[in-house]
């Protein structure tokens, strides 16, 4: 994960703010829409569904068809007063959803997003149609098209169909991306509904929701890939407040460039005087995370990955624990100060400032052997504890002015490491430097 980017130490100290002045934040420039790693996730995800859907319904097209006239039977059975209600009001709710939204879009002059939604309906549409044209078509029960064809309240049990569904779920993917987490919640579980009464109902089968709201959902994230959707990453403001909840008042906060990283950093300086190095990670950060720790899972097993599926705020937590457990062996470490909840989903750690530069950006005539050797006794401490770092790289060790080693970026570590595994962590990578000698080379 990201590590801290310190000044140089040559850096003119920022004068701090007068006491009782309102904090100074400095954020960098972001990009007014970025392309989601939660968008790729739901393409991914659904893209997999729709071609396991397609292959079952091809392979397994009596046993399909058989399946969904049972589902039908069933539904049969209903008194019909309850489905003609029941119909009636899903027939409602989804003429009711899509137009509201289109009307709140009008009304706030979001064109760019109404373009987005009508974009991905359409394309909901088109994948829909094409999945109940080429998979589903022959794995209706005869008695489906019956049923589906009783008049209720506004027009025959047949609608909405499930190509309409799918423009439902594109419109609330798309939406949602600018919606709060309430509303977004409200959108699922009324399109969670839908599709539930639409299946008792008999209005729509089983397997033609399922297409339905798969593709719909792709077509959403597809759209949003394409156009961009909103950053919700916490910003300066965001770490104020997360910190002064914590009962660190700061007076000044700055973010600094990660190098294009999703994790944000800031240079934080507390009212007391104290200075220090914020990391903040977000769901989206996270998300992108997760796949990454999941290939890396399956492709090095023997790698010994320990914490796939964990929160943010777990992840959070363990980076600290282990940074502080470091520390009481002996490693050089900054001390982290603070765990916080910040922004919509995000999570901070504050931990010591230092005033370093990193290996690969230290000049050459810093590059000593004393620098060399406290490098490899860090590490080698580390070993002796059983702590395996994970990212033993040379952007993790920062020089400070004194020449001091410092280790930082415990945010893939663990405890307590198979012996198999820690002393294998690093020399592939160390290694690859001319400047960067082994213990056993010098």
């Amino acid at each position: 994960m990201t590590s801290p980017v310190a000044l140089e130490s040559t850096t003119t100290p920022t004068p701090p703010a007068p006491a009782g002045s309102a904090p100074v934040i400095e954020d960098l420039p972001r990009p007014r829409r970025i392309r989601s790693p939660s968008d790729v996730v739901r393409l991914v995800g659904a893209a997999v569904l729709l071609v396991v859907g397609y292959t079952a319904a091809v392979a397994l097209r009596d046993g399909v068809a058989t399946f969904q006239a049972g589902v039908l039977e069933s539904v049969a059975s209903f008194p019909a007063a309850a489905r003609t209600m029941l119909v009636g009001v899903t027939q409602v709710a989804a003429i009711a959803a899509p137009v509201a939204i289109v009307v709140v879009l009008l009304l706030r002059r979001r064109f760019r997003l109404l373009l987005a939604v009508v974009l991905a309906a359409g394309l909901a549409v088109l994948g829909a149609w094409l999945a109940a044209t080429f998979a589903l078509e022959d794995a209706h029960p005869p008695a489906w098209h019956l049923t589906a064809t009783t008049e209720n309240w506004l027009a025959q049990t047949s609608f909405p169909p499930s190509e309409y569904l799918a423009a439902i779920a594109a419109v609330a993917t798309v939406a949602g991306a600018w919606a709060s987490r309430r509303w977004r919640r409200a959108a699922t579980v009324l399109l969670v509904v839908l599709a539930l009464l639409r299946a008792g109902t008999s209005g729509t089968l089983a397997l033609d929701l399922l297409f339905a709201l798969t593709a719909g959902v792709a077509a959403g994230a597809a759209i949003l890939l394409l156009l961009g959707g909103p950053d919700r990453s916490p910003r300066g403001a965001d770490v104020v407040g997360a910190l002064g909840g914590a009962g660190i008042p700061l007076a000044r906060v700055r973010q600094i460039a990660t190098g294009g990283s999703l994790t944000h950093a800031y240079r934080a300086e507390a009212v007391d005087g104290r200075v220090l190095h914020v990391s903040v990670r977000d769901g989206e950060d996270r998300r992108l995370d997760l796949v990454y720790r999941v290939y890396t899972a399956i492709r090095l097993r023997s790698v010994g990955e320990q914490h796939v599926f964990t929160s943010l705020r777990q992840d959070a937590e363990h980076k600290a624990f282990v940074a502080l457990w470091a520390g009481e062996a002996g490693v050089p470490v900054p001390k982290p100060i603070a765990v916080t909840a910040t922004g919509a989903s995000g999570v901070l750690v504050a931990d010591e400032w230092i005033d370093g530069v990193p290996l690969d950006r230290l000049a050459p005539e810093r590059l000593t052997d004393d620098v060399l050797r406290q490098f490899w006794s860090a590490v080698g401490a580390l070993h002796q504890q059983r702590i395996a770092h994970r990212a033993l790289r040379t952007e993790i060790a920062l020089v400070d002015p004194t020449g001091r080693v410092w280790l930082v970026s415990f945010d893939d570590a663990e405890v307590d490491s198979p012996p198999r595994i820690s002393p294998v962590m690093w020399p592939r990578r160390c290694h690859r430097w001319r400047w960067w000698p082994a213990p056993s080379e010098r």
